[in-house]
């Protein structure tokens, strides 16, 4: 049982991640708003699995996955268009 929720948060949180680096590239409106959508979803997905989730933990989990950063993602971030700050609005 254990093996089986430790596989369903690997999967939430890599599936976080996957939009979150969506997020760092050239989207619509329409595309960036239907990532927030499933970035919001699998938050909760993960909050459920694993009770409810501090902040800090949140963002240690997206600092910890991001081991390079591309310049396209360093300006992304610079206009506000993180992760990060994308959950932590949604989950404000």
């Amino acid at each position: 049982m254990t093996d089986f929720k430790t596989a369903q948060v690997r999967h939430h949180r890599q599936n976080i991640e996957r939009y979150c680096r969506l997020l760092a590239t050239e989207l619509t409106d329409l595309e960036r708003q239907y990532l927030h959508k499933r970035i919001a979803e699998e938050y909760a997905q993960l909050q459920r699995l694993e009770g409810t989730a501090s902040r800090a933990s949140l963002s240690a989990l997206l600092i910890g996955s991001a081991t390079e950063t591309t310049d396209q993602e360093a300006d992304a971030e610079r206009n506000g268009g993180g992760c990060e700050r994308a959950l932590l609005d949604g989950h404000a």
